[in-house]
């Protein structure tokens, strides 16, 4: 009885309390089964990253949809992921005519700044700019093409 009187005054059901916690996608957790104790920490750049957010993006960067998935610090595995799909890109220099991104991906870390990539993939490959510079786009490795596909979408 206690425990519906608190959960009544922090504004949650039973229910709510007994969900657990996991990624976000599309308005429902799926379940995660790392513990708050265990939460590995993920750095680019040496800054902690707290979260990344996946939007899609329309016919140009004016189009910006909201974000569709976010994954937080407790999903070491999808934040890896990513943050080695960075590191490991093939860089290359030059002038890019290049059509809309499918997505737009943006990092925040711990200190509340933020970092956004422009995101293009397809079946065979991927590739992605730093909104900060886009003379530069980076090839994905493609050894990671398939569990960043399934990240993204």
């Amino acid at each position: 009885m206690i425990f519906l009187i608190v959960l009544s005054l922090f504004g949650c059901s039973e229910k709510e309390a007994n969900q657990p916690k996991g990624k976000e996608k599309n308005n429902t957790i799926e379940t995660e089964s790392k513990e708050k104790n265990e939460i590995e920490i993920v750095k680019l750049d040496r800054k902690t990253v707290i979260n990344i957010t996946v939007s899609r993006v329309g016919e140009s960067l004016l189009d910006v949809r909201e974000p569709h998935v976010t994954y937080h610090q407790y999903n070491s595995i999808e934040l890896k992921t990513f943050v080695n799909a960075i590191q490991r890109a093939e860089k290359m220099k030059g002038i890019f005519d290049m059509k809309s991104p499918n997505y737009l991906i943006t990092i925040t870390f711990e200190d509340k700044t933020f970092s956004r990539y422009l995101l293009w993939l397809h079946n065979d490959g991927g590739s992605f700019m730093n909104e900060k510079d886009l003379n530069t786009l980076y090839k994905l490795p493609t050894d990671l093409i398939v569990d960043f596909s399934g990240y993204v979408q």
